[in-house]
């Protein structure tokens, strides 16, 4: 079976294995051929569920889940006139640490499109017409490929909408502080973060008078969270 999956060129990209998930929303990615009708996914064994399809891949959004490891498994229905199952994943999901040590949390959405201005107009032109309040945005190009992130609240079926629009979107929780606007600041959090064997993914903000506002994705949040706790000042 795990021949004709990789000769199909299907598996499942999100979660990763052995992946540690840290938010209290999750969106399953897996990848299929182009001509699969339906993709569905089953976890810890609960009834299948329907994935949805935009931009080239199947979506599921989990929820309502709880601490512990966890099993996923993925099935393309019908392939060639077949039902293939796609190996399994399994992964862990720790939120405790997180929900109790209070650190300063909001939603970061990532947006991937091609590298044109009237994508773009597309995208900002929808945040407005659904009053998305944004923390904070930036965009970054590779090649003809551009990445739109911007921090808000969590605003239900945002992604939903994005994604209606054939654009793939990567919604997730990221730590957002404020810290005094001075680089000693900033290098105390990052050398604590350092100390503690926790790597940066990206670090990004902007200055409001004498305080910077800083949204901080990180590879262990749940150790993060205390130390984000001690150097934010809101």
């Amino acid at each position: 079976m795990q021949e004709t999956m990789r000769a199909i060129k299907a598996n499942i990209d999100y979660p990763r294995e052995y992946e540690r998930i840290t938010s209290h929303h999750y969106t399953f990615r897996v990848k299929a051929p182009l001509n699969a009708e339906k993709v569905e996914v089953c976890v810890d064994g609960s009834p299948w569920q329907l994935c949805r399809y935009s931009a080239g891949y199947w979506w599921f959004d989990w929820s309502n889940y709880t601490s512990g490891e966890h099993e996923i498994v993925a099935r393309i229905l019908p392939f060639d006139s077949q039902n293939y199952v796609i190996r399994s994943r399994r992964f862990e999901v720790d939120l405790e640490n997180c929900k109790s040590a209070g650190a300063p949390m909001v939603m970061q959405y990532s947006v991937m499109t091609s590298n044109d201005p009237w994508t773009v107009s597309k995208i900002t032109d929808l945040l407005s017409k659904e009053d998305v309040v944004m923390h904070g945005m930036m965009m970054v190009t590779m090649g003809d490929q551009s990445t739109l992130q911007f921090m808000a609240p969590r605003c239900d079926g945002l992604r939903e909408k994005l994604e209606n629009e054939g654009l793939s979107v990567v919604e997730k929780e990221v730590f957002h502080l404020e810290i005094p606007n001075h680089p000693e600041e900033l290098h105390r959090l990052v050398r604590s973060l350092a100390e503690n064997g926790i790597h940066i993914r990206s670090l990004y903000g902007s200055v409001e008078g004498k305080n910077a506002r800083v949204a901080l994705a990180v590879d262990k949040p749940e150790n993060a969270a205390p130390l984000v706790s001690r150097f934010s000042v809101n």
